[in-house]
């Protein structure tokens, strides 16, 4: 047995070079000691797991301590079974396993036959976690499934945690719902962490969008049988995340064969009036939606005891409608007659001829040069005229027609469970979504883009016993994540991808249909498309074995974890493939008489005179690779029959990233000089050099985490647990965050014509000419530092559980968390003061422009006090409430900031003073309560009241079930801002002098910092004794902390109600009501908070948090 450890040991060590994913486990383990009536131990006794649904029996044997432990059981409701020579049998009530729950069962033999069997009666069920210091909930598919779910999102089921918080949870409904997240509103913040913190896998497969660090798949509420998040002092086997491990099991089959379909309906005349429209001047109609989601579930046996499947479907179809306006050219400016200006305008507007000595324009005639203009204005079928009065008396919002938006999903998992042999088990899942939207043109050359979020996961496991003392998980996952983002598509099938030829472009071979865009100012609406198009394409392959060993009263877990992100992704300036003209009035004008003479950009289109000219190339489509891995051991030693104490270590190694094709750069700080992996390319600096890497970068060996933990029973219903443990995870960052980004790897052409000045005309471009095939690199070059780290968290608590009832726990405990080396980001070429002539790096990115440096300068800290009761399902009746009192705090809030938070961004104001931005964090929500309830009703026939009645009152009276849901948050944190006083190129946003406090009083929707003489703001670098807030002095930075004031708070009840007729024992047929914010109450939107915003609009609240009430129908059928 040694030599086979030993030699385990070696291969696990040696297959460490590969990565580490965040794996969470997706079974559970029962374990405990057996002893006689005296206390004696008693070896060789055999303890048996009867798992309920498929009648699989897993035995172990207790060792020499007493001690056995029955691993890696698919969770689901067991019966533990005790026998052993000389000694009565014993036989436990039936329990439900959760994932990474450890049920411990102690069991007490008398002598007696093994064939008497006696039942046990357990005074307190395994519903405490005595094992362990790790903290986390469950939800059961008891209340996935019932829980009223808006757009049936699994996230929104992370909400009804301790420490968590949504900053905008309208976020977890609409398409980040039905469709995919891709957005990072549709996540839940844990304990104080950015979003993009947390992993989610799905049957221990990777479930993530690395690049943006979102969910890249959304399996339907019916195929779930638990969602678990553990949100602090996670075992060694966790990591690779700094907030939530979100782990979803889908179900299994059983012996019996189960199945469901089901449809959900939600339309605009089951809505309430909005709170924006009742309080709008000109109220509009509500535009017509349908939004429906159907499916179906079945799951049984193959071969009974044996092998079972389960597999469902979901489609969602979403359409929205309505009128939209557009802006087109008027009939007579089609003809080149703009004599409406000299009328329609205040006073009225000329037009010049800057090409013919600024000679004015007859009665504003031009004539029709622009091919674009030519080929539109004889094609009305394309580019229709006007059907509606315009707002500025031209041509704004001139046009009316229907657009339509459509939603589509369509998803299935399926899934085997195979007990091969009594020590060979195998589990394997698929799932797949193919999800997009797009929408009808309200005009055919607007070529609506469409959006492809296709979604393909699959994984396996096997669980070997080699002995009681010696079991394995092997597992395996794989994650195919595509996102096609603004993909352009032409309605009218007039132009594929020969729309620039048909309109007069020259151009070559278009990458997407349509023709290039037409950006006319003064309103007119945008013609064409640039093609600014988001593409990505991830795999992520994670492989993970995880090796336990019962020796005496310890119970050791050792393995290796390995993640291959594959990241290929197209790098662009976001000027699009097919780029764009601009047009500004500028050659219509005559700037010797001022903004009299303007110009009109729509006569500059007519007369094919160009003002700008933007093209993205085409050679940025990039692949990014790197490996994570990790290894660890843990050690749970039973010290006493009360005290489990946990020691455990983790490592991992994140492999510097790189590009496939070496299309890599980075930029030496401490000289401004620019390095390229593998080669110089051309086009480089005349002063590049080779990196000494392939990366660019250095590797780190720091990710060392401990774990270090105890749980002590003080009582039999009383649980003391605490423990620290570290955490380790290398954010994921937007394209042009990676070194991938800098030139000549992303080139674009950007040009400017020569702008008429007084006396001097100018020289506009043409269409004719095209767009310019001369790329430089535009986009400025990116820097990350050679020692760039990944965030490090440290993670603390101590909490206390006690059980209630045999179904009721109540957990009361503080968590603490710090962390360094977040992802933050500024401007390196910043000035260094703002007399400075020169920034740093001038020589290399030009003067005045910027050098995007990407740094692990982030630090946050969190400290709570967290609650929460929980009730396990229970004469119909199962639920959670959890309320936390927490600070979070923080320099920074990363790339992608804190959704519907108007406070800091991930960028310092000073980038060279980060410790000025530390404040609370825009997930410092001081007071939050959430709750959810599941409740079937006790009254029909078998039911505690009713259980004699008719089938016929039966029909009214039972099968009634209630659900709710509830979020309670106290007010949001919001930025005083001010307008910047400092010209030195700063990322960061300007905020305001503090002076002192804000008192507030008498506060409104319409003046939410009240009528105080301290809420009305001073003057630039004015403190006149009263106000809290000002205005810098010029050249100084605001002396405001972040996040210094409070917007208001969020609240939400969602209800249920259902009803199930019982067709036959079997089957049923059920309807369902669902009202999200069934009392129809806003949450107040942000506050205007720009002080320099004049006394009407700082302080106004224009908008709501929350969504209207929305009723939901549904039907159901089970057997």
């Amino acid at each position: 047995m040694y030599k086979f450890l030993r030699a385990a040991m070696w291969l696990l060590m040696m297959c460490a070079f590969t990565k580490a994913a965040m794996t969470q486990n997706t079974t559970g383990n029962i374990t405990g000691t057996v002893t006689d009536a005296s206390g004696a131990v008693v070896a060789g006794a055999t303890v048996s797991a009867h798992n309920i649904a498929t009648g699989v029996d897993t035995p172990a044997v207790t060792n020499q301590s007493g001690a056995y432990a029955i691993r890696f059981l698919s969770i689901g409701q067991y019966e533990v079974s005790v026998t052993a020579t000389g000694f009565g049998a014993q036989k436990f009530p039936v329990f439900t396993l959760e994932q990474n729950q450890v049920a411990k069962f102690d069991a007490k033999l008398t002598v007696g036959d093994v064939s008497v069997v006696a039942n046990v009666n357990a005074d307190v069920a395994p519903i405490l976690n005595t094992n362990d210091a790790s903290l986390g909930m469950t939800l059961s598919a008891n209340e996935i499934q019932n829980i009223p779910l808006n757009g049936r999102n699994f996230s929104s089921v992370t909400l009804f945690q301790p420490g968590a918080i949504n900053t905008d949870p309208v976020g977890m409904t609409g398409n980040n719902a039905i469709e995919r997240n891709t957005f990072n509103n549709g996540i839940a913040s844990i304990n104080g962490n950015r979003n993009q913190a947390n992993n989610y896998t799905l049957d221990g497969a990777d479930q993530n969008e690395p690049q943006n660090n979102l969910i890249a798949y959304n399996p339907a509420p019916d195929s779930l049988a638990e969602v678990r998040v553990v949100t602090s002092n996670a075992p060694a086997q966790y990591g690779n995340a700094n907030g939530g491990a979100i782990a979803s099991i889908l179900k299994s089959g059983s012996n019996e064969f189960h199945g469901s379909a089901y449809g959900y309906l939600q339309n605009e005349n089951l809505n309430a009036n909005s709170w924006n429209n009742k309080n709008s001047a000109t109220p509009i109609a509500r535009n017509p939606y349908t939004q429906s989601i159907f499916g179906g579930t079945i799951g049984g046996p193959i071969f009974h005891n044996r092998l079972f499947f389960f597999a469902d479907y979901e489609g969602a179809r979403s359409h929205t409608g309505g009128l939209q306006s557009a802006s087109v050219l008027t009939a007579p400016m089609r003809q080149g007659d703009f004599s409406a200006l000299l009328s329609a305008t205040q006073p009225g507007k000329q037009l010049y001829d800057t090409q013919n000595n600024f000679a004015p324009f007859a009665n504003n005639v031009v004539p029709v040069v622009n091919p674009v203009a030519k080929y539109l204005f004889a094609h009305p079928e394309l580019y229709p005229l006007p059907n509606a009065v315009p707002i500025d008396n031209l041509l704004q919002n001139n046009f009316q027609g229907p657009q339509r938006t459509f939603v589509h999903n369509n998803q299935a998992d399926v899934k085997i469970d195979w007990s091969a042999t009594a020590t060979n088990r195998f589990t394997a899942f698929y799932s797949q979504s193919n999800a997009g939207d797009t929408q009808t043109a309200v005009i055919p050359i607007f070529f609506p883009s469409q959006n492809l979020y296709p979604t393909k996961l699959g994984g396996g496991s096997w669980i070997h016993t080699f002995s009681s003392a010696v079991v394995n998980e092997a597992r395996f996952g794989f994650t195919r994540v595509r996102w096609d983002n603004g993909i352009p598509t032409d309605p009218s099938g007039v132009f594929g991808l020969n729309g620039n030829q048909i309109v007069g472009i020259p151009f070559g071979a278009q990458p997407y249909v349509g023709f290039s865009g037409q950006s006319i100012s003064n309103n007119a609406s945008f013609l064409g498309t640039s093609a600014n198009v988001q593409v990505i394409r991830d795999n992520t392959f994670n492989y993970y074995d995880n090796l336990t060993w019962q020796h005496g009263r310890q119970l050791f877990s050792m393995g290796v974890q390995a993640t291959r992100y594959q990241q290929n992704y197209i790098n662009t300036a976001n000027f699009g493939l097919l780029g764009q003209f601009s047009y500004n009035g500028s050659f219509t004008s005559n700037p010797s008489l001022g903004s009299v003479a303007g110009g009109y950009g729509p006569a500059d289109f007519v007369l094919d005179r160009v003002s700008n000219t933007q093209l993205d190339s085409a050679i940025g489509l990039v692949g990014n690779r790197q490996w994570r891995a990790a290894g660890y051991i843990q050690d749970d030693w039973k010290a006493t029959d009360k005290l489990t104490i946990n020691i455990g270590l983790r490592y991992q190694y994140d492999q510097p990233w790189y590009e496939v094709h070496n299309k890599t750069a980075n930029v030496l700080l401490d000289t401004g000089t620019p390095i390229y992996a593998g080669s110089i390319p051309s086009g480089a600096p005349a002063n590049a050099q080779l990196c000494p890497t392939h990366a660019c970068y250095n590797p780190t060996y720091t990710q060392i985490m401990p774990r270090l933990g105890f749980a002590y029973q003080a009582a039999p219903r009383f649980v003391i647990r605490g423990g620290y443990g570290a955490t380790s995870f290398f954010e994921g960052n937007a394209g042009n965050q990676r070194l991938t980004s800098s030139p000549p790897f992303v080139q674009s052409s950007n040009l400017v014509a020569v702008q008429p000045k007084a006396g001097i005309s100018g020289t506009p471009f043409s269409v004719e000419q095209g767009l310019s095939g001369s790329f430089g690199a535009l986009s400025g070059f990116g820097a990350w530092p050679q020692n760039m780290r990944a965030a490090y968290i440290s993670e603390y608590s101590l909490t206390t559980e006690y059980a209630l009832t045999n179904k009721t726990s109540l957990s009361v405990g503080y968590v603490g968390e710090s962390g360094q080396h977040l992802i933050t980001y500024r401007n390196a070429n910043q000035l260094t003061s703002p007399t400075a002539t020169a920034g740093p790096y001038d020589a290399l990115v030009g003067a005045g422009q910027r050098l995007l440096l990407t740094e692990s300068n982030g630090t946050m800290n969190y400290n709570a006090g967290q609650a929460a009761l929980r009730q396990r399902v229970s004469h119909g009746l199962e639920g959670m409430v959890s309320y936390t009192y927490a600070r979070a705090m923080t320099n920074s809030s990363g790339n992608y900031g804190t959704p519907g938070v108007s406070g800091s961004d991930g960028a310092f104001q000073d980038g060279y003073n980060g410790h000025a931005d530390y404040g609370p964090a825009g997930q410092d929500i001081r007071h939050s309560l959430n709750g959810l309830l599941v409740y079937a009703l006790p009254f029909g026939r078998g039911q505690a009241f009713g259980s004699g009645m008719n089938r016929y009152l039966d029909l009214l009276a039972g099968g009634w079930k209630i659900s709710a849901t509830g979020l309670l948050y106290t007010g949001f944190p919001i930025t005083m801002n001010a307008p910047s006083q400092i010209s030195v190129n700063s990322l960061g946003t300007a905020r305001a002098n503090q002076y002192r406090h804000l008192k507030i009083v008498n506060r409104t929707v319409s003046n939410w910092w009240g009528t105080d003489p301290s809420a009305t703001p001073c003057g630039s670098g004015i403190d006149d004794g009263i106000c809290a807030y000002g205005v810098p002095a010029a050249n100084t930075f605001g002396t405001a902390a972040v996040n210094t004031e409070r917007a208001p708070g969020y609240h939400d009840l969602a209800m249920s109600a259902s009803k199930d007729f019982h067709i036959t024992e079997r089957h049923s047929l059920g309807f369902r009501a669902n009202a999200y914010n069934l009392l129809n109450s806003p949450s107040l939107g942000n506050p205007d908070n720009g002080i320099s915003d004049g006394p009407d609009t700082f302080g106004r609240i224009t908008s709501t948090r929350s969504q209207e009430r929305r009723i939901e129908f549904s039907a159901h059928y089970q057997f």
